[in-house]
């Protein structure tokens, strides 16, 4: 009797011991298994791209975006070319982040067409010339008249298309991948000016100091603009958790030294 009573208890000790291993094998992929989050940018220059090893504000951002999500999100750094961005952005089940860019760029200033963070961070457009032939540039844009502007693949220039269809100026544009592609063609003067973006800019010649006697920079720029990161409308619980972040984000003492190094102080 003594024996069979033993044995129960013990076959009713396996079962609790079954079910407790299974409700924990249950649990426990929820607990290893974040949702990845392809972390897009097109932009093939510092610090915005993922190849180089250091000073990524992209792989810097994607890994701070992770660790303060405690295991809900995975956020992979990813270079994506415009082109193939444009046309992964016609797909109506589109999946990731956007990271960098404005509304203006992609025809969305009303914010309906995607859902977009707080502003992130704060740029400027730098007007660059070859110092051998500056260019005094000016918002009439008659400086730039009949010259050849180096130009990335996918930017829109609202104020200079407009200029240029209603007959007021003529340029031909000439379109590469990479602001440092655009800085190595106006030290050959293959080209006459150039719109770089400020930060890029900083990191070029943190890379090439040699190169700044090259260039001449005109006084009047193109403006300030706030660089944010977008998602489609079916993320609206990943972009709340993303500005939620944000300000949790900015007290991270890595990212306000990669944030000052290359950007300006954000202002309302």
């Amino acid at each position: 009797m003594t024996h069979m009573k033993n044995t129960l208890g013990w076959q009713r000790l396996q079962k609790r011991c079954a079910v407790g291993l299974l409700a924990w094998g249950m649990v426990l992929p929820l607990l290893a298994a974040p949702r990845i989050i392809p972390f897009y940018t097109y932009n093939e220059d510092p610090p915005f791209n993922t190849s180089q090893t250091e000073d990524s504000i992209t792989t810097l951002y994607a890994r701070l975006l992770s660790e303060h999500s405690k295991g809900q999100y995975l956020f992979k750094p990813m270079q994506i070319p415009r082109l193939r961005l444009d046309r992964m952005l016609e797909r109506p089940n589109w999946d990731g982040v956007i990271a960098w860019e404005n509304p203006r760029w992609f025809f969305d200033n009303a914010k309906r067409k995607f859902f977009w963070s707080l502003p992130i961070i704060q740029d400027l457009d730098l007007v660059i010339s070859n110092v051998r032939r500056p260019v005094v540039y000016d918002k009439s844009l008659l400086p730039i008249n009949h010259l050849t502007l180096g130009a990335i693949n996918g930017y829109v220039f609202d104020d200079v298309d407009s200029a240029i269809g209603a007959g007021k100026i003529t340029i031909k544009r000439d379109d590469v991948t990479s602001h440092e592609k655009n800085l190595e063609k106006l030290k050959l003067q293959r080209i006459d000016v150039t719109f770089v973006a400020r930060s890029s800019f900083i990191y070029y010649l943190k890379k090439y100091p040699q190169d700044r006697k090259f260039f001449s920079i005109s006084e009047i720029d193109r403006g300030s603009y706030f660089r944010y990161l977008f998602t489609s409308l079916k993320n609206q619980k990943l972009m709340d958790y993303i500005n939620e972040s944000i300000p949790v984000l900015d007290k991270n003492l890595t990212w306000q030294m990669m944030r000052n190094t290359y950007f300006l102080p954000m202002t309302d």
